[in-house]
């Protein structure tokens, strides 16, 4: 009797800690997809200030994401960044759209990995 109450009380802690994760993957990439969506357009003054800080806001979310996410999509939103940041400097307009874009998509393709769903069990 003693054994099952211990994996009861192991499968909810275990259960806990996979929504946690996941209410916090979801919340977070919603919040980068909009410090993404404030970096203004690239002949804008404020432009490297935004990029810095949704570099700054990517690593504080790295940090913790990594125990979850994958290795490939954490590289990827890595890869953008330091793109979006070579667009800027060289001043390729249309590049640094697509990078946004891109890094949209990445992130809410994150997220919706993260979500629990019967399809994700069955």
């Amino acid at each position: 009797m003693r054994d099952l109450i211990i994996s009861i009380v192991l499968f909810v802690v275990m259960i806990t800690a996979i929504a946690g994760s996941s209410l916090f993957i979801i919340k977070q990439t919603d919040e980068l997809c909009e410090a993404v969506g404030r970096i203004p357009s690239i002949d804008s003054p404020d432009c490297e200030k935004r990029i810095g800080e949704l570099r700054i806001y990517w690593k504080d979310f790295k940090k913790i994401a990594r125990m979850s996410l994958c290795y490939s999509e954490i590289n990827r939103m890595e890869c953008l960044i330091e793109e979006l940041e070579c667009h800027r400097q060289t001043g390729n307009n249309n590049d640094f759209e697509h990078v946004k874009v891109t890094m949209v998509s990445v992130l809410k393709e994150m997220a919706r990995h993260e979500k629990v769903t019967l399809n994700g069990v069955l």
